[in-house]
């Protein structure tokens, strides 16, 4: 079974009707899928990592690796969750926005009544609660942004009045906020209200918005306006426009842009140049004529973007207005130029082989890469590598880490996947646009400041950010916090981060010699010239303890080089390798994003509960350091017979470090084959 299996079958109970024409429920869809799947039944042993939902929505528009896409199949097997996920995920892809249900009420309120902030953001509760009424809200706000326009335009050009502009300006402030008393009744209510990202008018925030700094954007009240009063300069009877001492710009619409240029003359010459002595625009003997307001076609309402408040639980520090954005795209990151490299740093490649897997071509010293495609890199164990990019900052990438970076598009300089380990960028340009993604999922998007700097750390499920001089972006806002967890369900204040700066950020580890790396040579496949080299050093009968400490890196180095794939390494031909993957295995951190695909390999090797047991222990030895039992090396021995040369690997890698004169083996071999090993062993363990 695979992605596309499952996907026709899902395609093909979707499309389904029952008698009366409808579509099947999604329950029925579900049991359909599960029964014509699981043709075999699933072996009850078998244990399924949890499939976080972005992972889901990825598996359905094809954007996962083949790691996460085998782990999605296994879990079908055992799991209906998965596959009504899956189902829930195909049929919102196949159905327009338009037409998929709204939430109901009683369903929102019960969410609101559980963890509301920590569970939905606001802007989602308003999305789910108001959903049915876009249209209206839209054509709200497409009748409200050319008011408020002209509203800004007036106090544009009260601003030039004020720097001592001509005299006749007065009458097309004066007009401006004609137009701006004369909009219609229905579209403003008697008190202040504030227009959502969606156009909604119905929920109250604060002063201090505007267009310009992209926060809530605070309506004015209905009304006439006196031009004499705060809104308008003194208009005296001479017809000079003289600023009055208590004459303030409106901070809701003063930084607002116009949309047009210039106003129509019409607009303004039929209101009057002066209003006489003692007299007010209400008792004013010749009122100006009424203009009707300005009717431009509505605007998209992603127009006026919203900042939601701070939600509990995440970050604190949350700016609520959004001066960081910029009126122009941020300057672009074409290329990168590998200017100091220490050990062995590679560029990934897929190889058409079948099934696909990585290839990892060495990197030359002032070697650019153009990022007009993405370019992924990776840094083996004991090296590390300094790129200048072309605006002149720099990207380090530590030992044992692999990275994504690609040119993104016209809103940010360049987008970067830190698919394990640790990457900096340091020195870049003021304004630069910094988008951070994990695998299909975008997480936000770092902007950096003058003498700005971020450390990634790659975590499980998303990025730990320490940032200085830069502020994240993500769906809850601006944040600028300088430690951040941030993943897919949003970022998080990192409690007590240390304050140590690691060594790779300013310096390079030891590595091999400069012998061993011109051997190596310009590698188009590392994998093959590192096994090459271990080959040759383990099989001189007489190594120098320099040689025997090569030896040791290069196979840091390979087993750096397997990623995920680490468990295959079991079933390697060299037992230095296969004894440096089991200790890669024992002790990977949880929080490592290889250990969840680690442990789904082994499980796929090792579905025996009892021998899973074993294998725990047996990690444990290594963890803590201590002495196997009798009946735990009778346990290793046993699984040297095992018919999976992996677990064969496994089984011997653990024995060759507990008896004194450990035999050949070769996990490849038959079973005639390993007969005289597996005396050898038996009577070692007997001994014990």
């Amino acid at each position: 079974m695979n992605r596309q299996a499952i996907l026709e079958s899902i395609d093909k109970h979707l499309s389904a009707q029952t008698a009366d024409g409808k579509p099947l429920p999604i329950g029925d869809v579900v049991s359909r899928v599960a029964k014509e799947l699981r043709v075999q039944k699933a072996d009850p042993s078998t244990v399924v990592t949890v499939i976080p939902i972005e992972q889901v929505a990825a598996f359905v528009d094809g954007d996962l690796d083949p790691d996460a896409i085998a782990a999605v199949c296994r879990a079908v097997l055992v799991d209906n969750g998965v596959i009504a996920e899956l189902v829930a995920a195909s049929r919102a892809l196949r159905t327009p926005v338009q037409f998929l249900p709204p939430v109901d009420l009683e369903l929102t309120n019960r969410l609101l009544a559980t963890h509301p902030v920590e569970l939905i953001s606001q802007k989602d509760i308003a999305r789910m609660m108001h959903e049915p009424e876009v249209s209206t809200r839209r054509w709200r706000l497409g009748m409200l942004v050319p008011i408020v326009a002209v509203a800004a335009l007036g106090w544009f050009l009260i601003q030039r009045t004020w720097d001592g502009s001509a005299g006749e300006s007065s009458e097309v402030v004066a007009g401006a906020a004609g137009l701006v008393a004369e909009a219609d009744p229905p579209l403003i209510d008697d008190s202040s209200q504030v227009v959502d990202a969606a156009g909604s008018d119905d929920s109250v925030a604060g002063e201090g918005g505007s267009l310009a700094d992209s926060s809530p954007v605070t309506v004015p009240p209905t009304g006439p306006v006196n031009p004499t009063g705060p809104a308008g300069p003194v208009v005296t009877e001479a017809g000079s426009g003289t600023p009055d001492a208590s004459a303030k710009a409106d901070p809701n619409m003063g930084t607002a842009a116009s949309p047009s240029g210039a106003p129509d003359s019409s607009q303004t010459d039929v209101l009057p140049a002066a209003v006489p002595e003692g007299t007010t625009p209400e008792s004013s003997p010749s009122p100006p004529v009424k203009t009707p307001p300005v009717k431009t076609p509505p605007v998209p309402a992603a127009a006026v973007p919203m900042v939601d408040a701070v939600p509990v639980g995440r970050p604190a520090k949350t700016l609520l207005d959004e001066s960081a954005d910029r009126s122009s795209p941020p300057a672009k990151i074409t290329s990168i130029q590998w200017n100091q490299i220490s050990g062995l740093v590679g560029a990934v490649s897929v190889a058409p082989d079948a099934p696909p897997r990585f290839v990892v071509r060495r990197i030359a010293v002032e070697e650019t890469f153009p990022l007009k495609a993405a370019n992924r890199f990776v840094a083996l164990r004991l090296s590390r590598a300094v790129a200048e990019l072309n605006d002149g900052g720099q990207l380090i990438l530590a030992p044992d880490s692999m990275a994504t970076i690609g040119s993104g598009d016209a809103q940010v300089s360049a987008q970067m996947d830190v698919h394990y380990g640790e990457v900096a960028i340091q020195g870049v340009a003021d304004g630069t646009v910094i988008r951070l993604r994990r695998g299909a999922t975008d997480l936000g998007q770092v902007t950096f400041s003058m003498d700005g700097s971020l450390r990634i750390s790659s975590v499980a499920g998303g990025m730990e950010l320490q940032m200085q001089n830069a502020r994240l972006r993500t769906d809850e806002g601006w944040l600028y916090d300088e430690s951040i967890r941030l993943t897919s369900s949003g970022p998080v204040t990192i409690a007590n981060p240390s304050s140590q700066t690691p060594s790779w950020y300013s310096q390079s580890p030891p590595t091999l010699s400069k012998v061993l790396l011109s051997q190596i040579g310009a590698s188009k496949d590392l994998v093959v010239d590192l096994e090459a080299q271990i080959n040759r050093l383990a099989s001189s009968t007489r190594l120098t303890s320099e040689q025997s400490a090569e030896l040791s890196k290069l196979v840091e180095m390979r087993v750096s080089l397997a990623n995920s794939r680490v468990f295959e390494l079991l079933g390697n031909r060299s037992p230095r390798i296969r004894q440096a993957a089991v200790e890669a295995i024992a002790l990977l951190p949880k929080n490592d994003p290889r250990y969840e695909p680690v442990w789904a390999a082994i499980e796929l090797d090792i579905a025996d509960p009892q021998r899973r047991s074993e294998l725990d222990q047996w990690m444990q030895l290594i963890r803590t350091g201590a002495d196997p039992r009798p009946e735990q090396l009778k346990q290793m021995f046993a699984a040297l017979k095992s018919p999976k040369a992996k677990v064969r690997g496994l089984a011997d890698a653990m024995l060759r470090s507990y008896v004194n004169d450990p035999p050949p083996w070769d996990p490849q071999w038959d079973e005639t084959q390993a007969l005289p090993a597996l005396d050898a062993y038996q009577d070692q363990v007997s001994d014990q």
